[in-house]
């Protein structure tokens, strides 16, 4: 059983229950547990912030928690959460009310699943390792303070998340800074991405150190966001058009979640790859000013396709239903559709008699049951069908 408390990570003494800077947190109780959530300021649902889901030591609380997290100056607004448990530090066992937690989470609220942090400070940090390495947790990022890494991590299992960046902070007066030295040789040397600053401090949940790693938080997202916005030009130019322009307009529209400099990085690129397609819809707009309108319509359709889950998909669509209104205009897409669709029973008519002169009967026959089901209504349909029946007596 792992056991996480003040038997291995003496904290600094009880805090006293916060007087609340913020609007006081929400509690959901969830698998033997609870956990507090504090969103952010005009937060609406649909939004998608980052999350930190920060865990408590052996002598503190969740509330103390979401007290120290909610005096920060994040580097962009914040969902945050923080589980309370039953024990003295943390159980095994406990991992499912951490793990409930994001389930409840998922359920009550949305968020950015690629710009989570799990962080934990004492016995709190332990357990956010022992969830990360061990039970394989889905975070983005893992920040421990005062804490060591559970005895039974193997270096498998730290290779096996190497993706998940820490930043891993014990003070030189911390009674784990012993083990923390030791820690550190294993996860480097087992790839982990280790940011480890220099601290004087004791065993402490230390303000000074919270924004450390807020602002280190900050870089990690940045920098994942910075990557996915690397691959929109490639993803354009080899033709996934669409993918390329969701991917920027996915980040647009949850600007107030992200720094100013990648916001401005997306919208450059937006504007750049959107020309042709802005010059597109300048011409549909011509045509119709010249009332040209079942050129425009066959025009808005293939906008469509190509942005198809883009806002230009949405406007392109839009107009292309007014256009078809017009009762003109629907009256000459219909013939235009029936006449490629005579155009194609006749195509396959014809290769139906082309396979009957090879003496391929069968398909023939396959083709002329295709011809004689789609087109019933043609004269190439009812032909297909009397071919099909001279086909049934012929061949083998």
């Amino acid at each position: 059983m792992l056991v996480l408390s003040a038997a291995l990570a003496v904290a600094a003494g009880s805090a006293a229950a916060p007087a609340w800077g913020v609007p006081p947190p929400h509690r959901f109780d969830v698998n033997g547990g609870h956990y507090l959530i504090v969103l952010p300021q005009d937060y609406q649902p649909g939004d998608r912030p980052p999350l930190i889901i920060a865990l408590h030591g052996t002598d503190t609380t969740a509330a103390d928690m979401v007290q120290a997290w909610s005096r920060l100056e994040l580097p962009v607004p914040c969902l945050l959460a923080a589980p309370q448990n039953a024990s003295a530090g943390w159980l095994d066992g406990e991992a499912q009310l951490i793990e409930g937690t994001l389930s409840d989470l998922r359920r009550r609220f949305t968020f950015d699943e690629q710009r989570v942090l799990l962080t934990g400070h004492s016995a709190g940090g332990a357990m956010a390792m022992y969830m990360i390495y061990q039970r394989g947790f889905p975070a983005t990022a893992l920040a421990t303070s005062a804490n060591y890494l559970p005895p039974t991590v193997t270096r498998e299992q730290v290779r096996a998340r190497e993706d998940v960046r820490l930043f891993y902070a014990v003070g030189k007066a911390d009674i784990n800074h012993a083990r923390m030295r030791k820690a550190l040789v294993l996860l480097r040397t087992s790839g982990a991405s280790v940011t480890m600053p220099t601290l004087e401090i004791g065993h402490v949940l230390d303000q000074g150190v919270l924004e450390r790693a807020a602002a280190w938080f900050g870089e990690v997202c940045t920098r994942r966001v910075s990557e996915r916005l690397d691959q929109v030009e490639p993803m354009y130019e080899s033709g996934r058009v669409a993918e390329a322009i969701r991917t920027l307009e996915d980040i647009l529209a949850q600007r107030p979640y992200h720094p100013a400099a990648v916001v401005e990085r997306c919208e450059d690129l937006h504007r750049t790859l959107m020309m042709p397609a802005n010059g597109e819809m300048n011409a549909v707009r011509a045509l119709v000013a010249a009332d040209q309108k079942v050129e425009a319509v066959r025009h808005l359709a293939r906008l469509e396709a190509t942005y198809a889950g883009c806002r230009l998909a949405d406007t392109a669509r839009e107009l292309r239903l007014r256009l078809q209104a017009d009762p003109d205009v629907a009256r000459h897409i219909e013939a235009q559709r029936e006449e490629l669709r005579t155009d194609e029973a006749r195509r396959m008519l014809a290769e139906a008699h082309k396979l009957m002169e090879r003496k391929d009967y069968d398909q023939a026959r396959d083709k002329c049951l295709i011809v004689s089901e789609r087109y019933s209504d043609l004269p190439e349909g009812r032909e297909a069908a009397r071919l099909l029946d001279e086909l049934l007596w012929t061949g083998d």
